[in-house]
């Protein structure tokens, strides 16, 4: 408790105490931005410089997590100019790049204590993806980790079937699901229970929790040589004989594929399922749904794709769950998240469960303890009024209690996506006979 009072302390010195080149950056209205100001000499260095002179090599989430848990006006003032120096960064790459800021933070104005811990996903044209990124990189170093902001590339240019109908279509599902299926799993399985560059991997305890017989696992001498892919020039390579464009006839293979597979890989902040991305990213924006109607409409109203690709997403929300160990809030965000596609309402079925992770949603617990610490701490100063499953822990309760509701409520939920295959798999265009053992 000492040290972490101490790392406040520091932190809110930053601003009154630090180096002249800290203490003076002036961060104008984040509308304002122009080119000039985020050009290469622009005053947009001295506000990333700001941010990794407060967050002092550490994450967003530690610096700003900590500034919230002392809640006072001088970290509070830290916390939300930290916000606003990131949103700068992220106008810039309005400006420069054609960014469109997408999810929870398509407002770069909605800075507040409530918001520090939210992430900035912003999608770029495919043509400047890169572009994009280089800037961002030098502009501040390992941006995703200190800022939590992302420039991703336009997600509909990630829908590798969109151009299809009829049989083309549905057959172009089925490879893309089950390919992109079994590379998250080979890639899942091969590295459970470890950590490689901050990706924590599923324990394999968990991973067969899914499929208890366990998996059909791939070939790797199939397109799943990508995993071994660490480099751009072993990417180029790779895709060097690969044709340009999709077909039926080169079984819907493509270099374009493979990059965005590859990109995806090494960027925690992409989904990799079509429907995954649709469900998430597309339809929350009303600009993507309506060029995804328009310029596609056989994809986009296809229900049979939807059906196919939804596998593959129920998936890749289930292992982003399970990766996530005893991290309640993340855990049970992207589990959610797999419930929402299996149509399973968390509020009537697990209400407690939901109420319990509303309430954590602003501090982000890593551990079952700390979360049911918090927890108890937030009724007792009477924070969840408003959330009715929680009448009956007004009166204290302990911690088994909590955790058996969050077990019982998450056993209830794997059951529902062990009952979604089972009816899946009937369906001749399923991937699921072909991913799991029975």
């Amino acid at each position: 408790m000492i040290n972490k009072k101490i790392f406040t302390i520091i932190l809110i010195l930053v601003l009154s105490n630090c180096s002249v080149g800290v203490k003076n950056v002036t961060l104008p209205e984040i509308d304002s931005v122009s080119p000039e100001y985020c050009s290469k000499d622009g005053k947009i260095k001295d506000v990333a410089g700001y941010i990794e002179g407060v967050t002092d090599g550490k994450s967003w989430e530690e610096v700003q997590g900590e500034l919230i848990k002392e809640n006072s006006e001088d970290s509070n003032q830290v916390s939300i100019r930290l916000q606003k120096a990131r949103a700068l960064i992220a106008s810039c790459a309005v400006v420069l790049y054609g960014a469109v800021p997408t999810g929870s933070a398509r407002d770069l104005n909605d800075i507040n204590t409530k918001n520090a811990l939210k992430d900035i996903d912003m999608s770029v044209p495919v043509d400047s993806s890169d572009k994009a990124n280089k800037w961002l990189r030098n502009l501040i170093k390992d941006p995703d980790r200190t800022m939590l902001l992302a420039l991703l590339m336009n997600p509909i240019d990630a829908l590798p079937c969109r151009d299809f109908k009829g049989k083309e279509l549905t057959d172009c599902g089925v490879k893309n699901t089950l390919e992109t299926t079994q590379l998250m799993l080979l890639r899942e399985w091969e590295n459970a229970g470890k950590t490689i560059d901050e990706t924590h991997f599923a324990k394999k305890e968990d991973i067969l929790s899914m499929c208890p017989r366990g998996y059909n696992l791939p070939d790797k001498e199939s397109v799943n040589q990508i995993l071994d892919l660490d480099s751009e020039e072993k990417l180029n390579d790779y895709v060097k004989d690969l044709p340009d464009t999709m077909s039926a006839k080169n079984n819907f293979s493509s270099k374009k594929r493979i990059y965005f597979l590859y990109t995806a890989l090494h960027n925690p902040a992409y989904y990799i399922q079509s429907e995954s991305i649709r469900r998430w990213v597309i339809q929350r924006e009303d600009g993507f749904n309506k060029e995804l109607s328009s310029r596609y409409p056989a994809y986009a109203s296809g229900k049979g794709i939807r059906d196919i690709e939804e596998e593959g997403a129920v998936f890749e929300q289930y292992l982003q769950a399970v990766r996530h160990g005893e991290s309640f809030y993340y855990r049970f965000k992207y589990l959610f998240r797999a419930m929402d596609h299996v149509d399973f309402d968390i509020e009537k079925k697990t209400p407690e469960l939901a109420a319990f992770h509303r309430l954590l949603k602003k501090t982000r617990p890593d551990t079952l303890e700390k979360s049911y610490e918090q927890l108890k701490n937030m009724i007792s100063a009477e924070a969840g009024n408003n959330e009715k499953a929680l009448i009956k822990y007004k009166n204290n309760f302990s911690y088994s209690e909590f955790r058996k509701v969050v077990e019982d409520s998450e056993r209830a939920q794997i059951d529902a996506l062990k009952k979604f295959y089972q009816e899946r798999r009937k369906d001749p265009n399923s991937i699921w006979p072909k991913v799991c053992k029975e």
